[in-house]
């Protein structure tokens, strides 16, 4: 079976589908991936199209399943995939959201090191210990030099929440990545925090966490 990495954060502007794409593109380097667009608006989707247009096509398979019967969907869309690497849609799709989270084994939630942002990590991270699935904190569209980081990782810690070590910096490449390969620090990124998650897996496997959500697929 997949391993099922969801990306969701219950707030727009996140970072969700940059996170998603360098993710299935790192973790297809080791094995078949899959990468389930559920948002609405296709943005996951779009960029590979885009990128095949160009002529260098994502490794990893891209579909589009904007619809809130996972639980359902999960198994035949994930079957011949190593990894499968969830886009959730923003709060305006708050069902679709919330059935992404559902059927992960690893919640990954993106978040700009700011405080208006991270108001609703929490209530993110709440979706999944529901269900006693892992979740960890990866901050994006981090600046050099401001101590808008180290304050943000703090206060998530203090409150007893996981941050991965791994976080996107705020770059003119990056922000230009859209509709192209994921290629050279993006690259690097994806695959240092697939390791992240890999590990998270894998201390969660090792903790006996009750496998919720493959016992319902």
């Amino acid at each position: 079976m997949a391993l099922v990495v969801t990306v969701a954060n219950l707030k727009g502007g996140a970072g969700k589908t940059t996170v998603a794409v360098t993710l299935a593109e790192a973790a297809s380097y080791g094995g078949p991936v899959v990468l389930l667009d559920c948002d609405p608006q296709g943005s996951a989707l779009d960029w590979s199209q885009l990128a095949a247009d160009s002529g260098h096509p994502f490794r990893s398979v891209v579909r589009g399943i904007p619809a809130a019967d996972l639980q359902r969907r999960i198994r035949p869309e994930t079957a011949n995939y190593a990894v499968a690497v969830i886009d959730a849609p923003p709060p305006g799709a708050l069902d679709i959201a919330r059935a992404a989270i559902d059927v992960a084994d690893v919640l990954v939630i993106p978040s700009p090191p700011n405080m208006a942002d991270l108001r609703r990590v929490p209530a993110t991270q709440a979706e999944a210990a529901r269900h006693g699935i892992p979740a960890a904190v990866v901050f994006t569209l981090v600046r050099g030099g401001l101590a808008d980081y180290a304050a943000a990782r703090k206060a998530l810690t203090d409150a007893g929440m996981r941050v991965f070590a791994t976080w996107l910096p705020l770059s003119v490449a990056i922000s230009r990545a859209y509709g192209h390969p994921v290629t050279g620090p993006l690259a690097g990124y994806g695959i240092a925090l697939m390791g992240e998650i890999i590990n998270l897996s894998k201390e969660a496997t090792q903790h006996d966490r009750p496998d919720r959500s493959r016992q319902a697929r």
